[in-house]
Order: structure tokens, then C-alpha cells, then sequence
């Protein structure tokens, strides 16, 4: 116990200057599309599944030339993608709000490797649409149409990004199928060189009355936009959810803005917050890496409190306590079921778990003369 309590690194006080972030919009002529090149998505993602066929995507979308002449080598895979993608569209999540969740967790994962500057995620919603922007690394249109709208495909890595199923972007076609010809989920995202546009909306309720519209647009840019319009929310229930979702979010990794509000910077406690990061030695693929299981503890004047649990500081789940808040950070080597709402109970866990339960025996010795601080505890 002694020796892993000089570990403990109390966290400072910093100050950031959120920098602005710019959308990626459209010029007039590329938002009047008299000659939609849609098809219905299971076709786009059976042709971006074969080589050759992807690579006639490819050149239709670089080119503006139709997609209809397009066909798959064979569509007997269709009834088995369908099946996948409802998996993915329908059945991921339990919380009808998880899915807004997804897209801002991808766009804190568009933050470049290795990048020095403040990456910023700003989200505005009101009550019938959302919309997420990102300055981060952008796509292009191969990464599109090969990893982003595959089923269960991702090239991320799990030590450092959030998403590691390949099933956030998709979960937002939920809205899509509750709402068919209304509801719509636009895409748009350059890196640098070019700009392109995803456009994806529902002829019904099922999987297979997904249409995809994808084309290339005027100009150059760098980030993603991903708007979900036509959709019934109610504003004040998204604000407290998101709050809870993101409020632990470090913001050395990211600022999050929702509807102009910092959700993750600048939060008010108690004088009796600590916060804590003690550093753990975890395995990864049969490797020895050492990550930080971060812990704060606030004394809340109030009858009941909680411990909430979080993965790289997005909210998994939550206990009740008596008294007091304590918040435990996961590493992302502390697996999490696909759903997001349960971290897997393995060896990782434990070990981070024992080492939080230390660091809250820390503050007790520290707090021994606060009534409040031993209530808690």
C-alpha cells in the first residue's frame, strides 16, 4: 500500500483556450442535386466488399458519373449483410440517446496521432435535429466506403481511440428507419484535399429500405460533419444526458461543446475534490503496458451520492452510495461489452479496481479530520 501511494499523481490546474471549429458546408451548387446518385445501402456495402467492383465506386464518385450501372458479382451475400446490419442498426443499444453518444465519441477519435493543438468536438442539436463537428484528420473516400460503411469493419486501436467495434455510425440509422422518408443522416468530411458527402435515408422500417447517396463536393476542407435531422428529441433530455456522458471526459484530449456550452472543462466542486491518476501495470495482447486509472472523489453536502464508472472518461455505469461521488476512469485496456454499458469483469479490471480502492484510501487518511469525507467513505 505504501509503496503504490507515491505513485499517486493529484492532477493540476490548467487552463486551454478553446480554439473555433469550422463545419464543413456545402456551396449552393453542390446542395441542389437535380440527379440523385443514390442505391440502396446493402448494394453499396456488397460492391465496397469486392475489389473490383469497389474500385467502379470509386471512379463513379471521383468522376460524378452514375451508380446505377454498377452491380454486385452476386447478390446472395444481401440476405446475410441484412441480418448483420440490423445487428448493428437495431440492437446495439438500450438508450435511445446512446447512438448521439457514438458520433462524438468518432469525432474525438478523428484527433491525429500525435497532434500538439486543442482538438475540438462542437455538437448543436434542438429538437428535431443533432449535428456533430470535428477539426480533426478527416476521410477519404476509400476509407468511406471500405471501413466506415462496413459492418463491424474499424482500423482504430483500442489503446487509443474510444470506438473499437466499428458499430457507432451505423447505430444512427436507427433514427432512420423510426421515421422512413423524414429522418436523414448527412455526412460530410474532407481531409484536406478533397470533400465528400454521405447522405443516408430510409423508403420504410426495415434494413433493406436503407438508401445511400454518396458524391463529391466543390472545394477543399479538413474535419467531419454528421447531421441527424428529421428526428423527435427533447432537448433538455439530451443536455442532462450528455452532461452525464461526458462531463469526466478529459479535456487534454478534447474539448467537448454542446450548444455552446464546455461539457468537460471548467467543472464546479466541492473543496474537497481531489482528483487522482495512479498508473497501473495491465496486459494487452500478451503485453506488460502501463495505464492510468484516473479517480476523483468529491463530498457532496446531500443524502445520496453515487461511484460512477467510466471507460477513457465516457460514463459506462453507476452504484448507489449514501453519500458522496466518486468517479472511477477505466483505462482502454479494461474491455467493455459491445454495448457500452458494462465494463468487462477480467484481470485488467480487477487490478484497476484494487488500485481505486487504494486511492480512496489515500484520501481518507488525508481527509481524517472531515466528518463529511469519512461519512462518504
Amino acid at each position: 500500500m505504501s509503496n503504490l501511494v507515491h505513485l499517486v499523481r493529484e492532477i493540476e490546474p490548467y487552463i486551454i483556450k478553446v480554439p473555433a471549429v469550422s463545419r464543413i458546408k456545402s456551396s449552393f451548387l453542390d446542395k441542389v442535386d437535380f440527379h440523385p446518385n443514390e442505391k440502396q445501402l446493402l448494394e453499396i456495402i456488397n460492391l465496397s466488399l469486392n475489389k473490383e467492383t469497389l474500385e467502379s465506386v470509386i471512379d463513379a464518385v471521383e468522376n460524378k458519373k452514375p451508380l446505377s450501372s454498377i452491380k454486385p458479382e452476386s447478390a446472395e451475400s444481401n440476405l446475410y449483410l441484412a441480418k448483420i446490419l440490423r445487428e448493428e442498426v437495431q440492437k446495439q443499444f438500450s438508450e435511445g440517446y446512446r447512438p448521439l453518444v457514438e458520433l462524438i465519441s468518432n469525432a474525438i477519435d478523428s484527433k491525429p496521432k500525435n497532434y500538439d493543438g486543442i482538438h475540438t468536438v462542437k455538437v448543436n442539436f434542438s429538437n428535431n435535429y443533432f449535428e456533430v463537428y470535428d477539426n480533426g484528420i478527416g476521410m477519404d473516400l476509400r476509407k468511406i466506403l471500405d471501413t466506415l460503411i462496413i459492418p463491424f469493419s474499424s482500423d482504430k486501436e483500442a489503446l487509443d481511440n474510444l470506438g473499437r467495434f466499428g458499430v457507432g455510425f451505423f447505430s444512427d440509422l436507427q433514427y432512420c428507419l423510426k421515421n422512413p422518408k423524414e429522418s436523414k443522416v448527412i455526412l460530410r468530411t474532407g481531409n484536406g484535399n478533397n470533400v465528400y458527402e454521405l447522405k443516408i435515408h430510409s423508403n420504410g422500417k426495415n434494413v433493406e429500405d436503407l438508401v445511400i447517396g454518396i458524391k463529391k463536393l466543390n472545394g477543399k476542407a479538413k474535419g467531419t460533419t454528421v447531421k441527424v435531422s428529421g428526428i423527435d428529441i427533447e432537448k433538455s433530455e439530451v443536455e442532462k444526458y450528455l452532461s452525464k456522458y461526458l462531463e469526466f471526459f478529459d479535456p487534454r484530449r478534447s474539448i467537448i461543446s454542446v450548444n455552446g456550452k464546455h461539457v468537460n472543462l471548467n467543472q464546479a466542486h466541492s473543496p474537497a475534490y481531489k482528483e487522482y491518476f495512479l498508473p497501473v501495470e495491465l496486459e494487452y495482447k500478451k503485453d506488460k503496458i502501463v495505464q492510468d486509472v484516473r479517480v476523483s472523489i468529491d463530498v457532496l453536502d446531500q443524502e445520496k451520492g453515487s461511484i460512477q464508472f467510466y471507460s477513457q472518461g465516457i460514463f459506462v455505469q453507476e452504484s448507489k452510495l449514501n453519500f458522496g461521488r466518486i468517479c472511477v476512469d477505466m483505462p482502454s485496456s479494461v474491455d467493455l461489452v459491445e454495448g457500452r454499458d458494462e465494463l468487462k469483469k477480467n484481470r485488467n479490471y480487477y487490478l484497476c479496481s484494487k488500485e481505486a480502492l487504494n486511492i480512496l484510501i489515500k484520501y481518507g487518511m488525508d481527509k481524517s479530520d472531515n466528518l463529511l469525507a469519512l461519512m462518504a467513505l
